[in-house]
């Protein structure tokens, strides 16, 4: 409801009809900027149905209408305000009031060729880890809040100093997910904390003193890769041509899995380094976003850490770029996803 500018009304009926562009899908406040928005979504959605008619690689849709749509919501270039953190405001009842503090801006950086760094590699191969009826596309059983475990599997451990957390995802086939190449996501949304925020102090402190102490890169993420040695990952984006019933996340799983390693890492050195108390050691990390793209169709999943085991619920589908009506949808999601990276996630951190 209210994703499409009031400004093109005109337009867009004139290419979908009033069928498919029904009253409500139209806002009813001023939106800056719509008109050239409209005409980027209309480029974007006519990509789309070139590369689905002319079976474009997973290369030719990232390069012409996945990388051009995550532009249009999220910077790619890093950005540094040295401006006190200001309010988002929301609209209410009672009337305009203000949101949660953001302390953080976010980007996409662009991740085909980023592995993970060995030593967070879950490596313990495992058999089932899940009910693949909870995740598998059309299943009867798909949809929000299905928890992504099986009480009857082993998940692959990522243990360190005693702590295991568990991979929930479909079957691995026994994979141990020792080579490099298996572990790649296509894109990444990131945040780099605001100038002089505690979140920007302490992570500066402890990637370099860390990689001082380790003769390694900086970095706070599972990978070196450098546009992200600062910036803790919050969404992670699988692409494909299609989806793909007997994995739907497997790459995305063992990413993320990673992460968390790499995360209760960190949390150990600063707690030592800090001698905070053991109670802040247990806290949960913040839940993540995972997404996997195929053709047309973008799907999201929660990563939420479950003490013992990161459990995914979903996929919840967020839009697609078939039909304008639904690629404006996409992009009122991804705009929310954005709103929450900057602000819930960035305080979780």
């Amino acid at each position: 409801e209210e994703v499409i500018p009031y400004e093109v009304r005109s337009d867009v009926l004139s290419k979908v009809g009033v069928a498919e562009a029904r009253a409500y899908c139209f806002r009813t406040e001023p939106t800056p900027g719509a008109e050239a928005l409209h005409a980027a979504l209309c480029d974007i959605q006519l990509e789309a149905e070139a590369a689905q008619q002319h079976e474009y690689h997973e290369t030719g849709w990232n390069h012409l209408v996945h990388s051009p749509l995550l532009r249009l919501v999220f910077a790619s270039k890093l950005t540094r305000h040295r401006t006190p953190s200001h309010q988002l405001t929301e609209k209410t009842a009672e009337g305009t009031q203000p949101r949660i503090q953001r302390s953080a801006n976010v980007r996409v950086v662009p991740a085909m060729s980023v592995t993970i760094w060995g030593e967070y590699i879950p490596t313990k191969a495992a058999k089932k880890v899940l009910d693949t009826s909870v995740l598998v596309p059309g299943s009867s059983d798909t949809g929000f809040g299905s928890r992504a475990s099986d009480s009857q599997s082993q998940a692959p451990s990522v243990s360190d100093a005693g702590t295991e957390q568990g991979l929930t995802g479909t079957d691995l086939y026994n994979q141990a997910y020792n080579r490099s190449d298996g572990k790649k996501v296509d894109y990444v949304l990131a945040i780099d904390p605001l100038h002089d925020t505690p979140l920007e102090k302490v992570i500066s402190f402890f990637i370099h003193n860390e990689a001082v102490a380790r003769d390694l890169l900086p970095h706070v993420n599972q990978t070196l890769y450098r546009p992200l040695k600062a910036s803790p990952i919050a969404c992670s984006i699988e692409t494909k041509v299609e989806f793909q019933a007997q994995d739907p996340l497997l790459q995305l799983g063992t990413w993320i899995a990673a992460w968390h390693k790499r995360m209760y890492y960190l949390r150990k050195y600063i707690v030592s380094e800090s001698r905070l108390s053991g109670s802040r050691a247990c806290d949960l990390l913040p839940s993540t976003i995972l997404i996997e793209v195929a053709n047309h169709e973008w799907r999201l999943f929660f990563a939420c850490d479950g003490s013992t085991s990161i459990e995914i619920y979903g996929p919840i589908t967020i839009g697609s770029t078939r039909h304008l009506t639904e690629v404006y949808a996409l992009v009122a999601s991804l705009q929310a996803i954005k709103a929450w990276v900057e602000t819930t996630f960035t305080n979780g951190i």
